[in-house]
């Protein structure tokens, strides 16, 4: 939103929102490695956060989430080896 305009809740927000309440309230999905498959690994580094998500492939272009950590810090504890912008 930009300065002096009208922010509208209308059902269509008022119906994302309850979809995603309904989503962070329910199980996470997290599964169990297959063995032999080859795990991918994501990382984040923002400059005071870290995180990481571990998957492994489960169908053609579909993944499946193994492990999920993040970290958030009020200070600057992570330093950016390199900068993405």
């Amino acid at each position: 939103m930009r300065k002096g305009e009208t922010f509208v809740w209308d059902e269509t927000s008022q119906n994302a929102l309850d979809n995603i309440k309904k989503y962070l309230l329910g199980p996470l999905l997290l599964g169990a490695p297959v063995p032999d498959k080859p795990l991918i690994l994501y990382i984040v580094a923002q400059e005071k956060s870290i995180g990481a998500l571990l998957a492994q492939e489960e169908e053609k272009e579909k993944e499946r989430a193994l492990y999920i950590c993040f970290h958030a810090s009020s200070a600057s504890n992570f330093p950016l080896l390199a900068s993405p912008t």
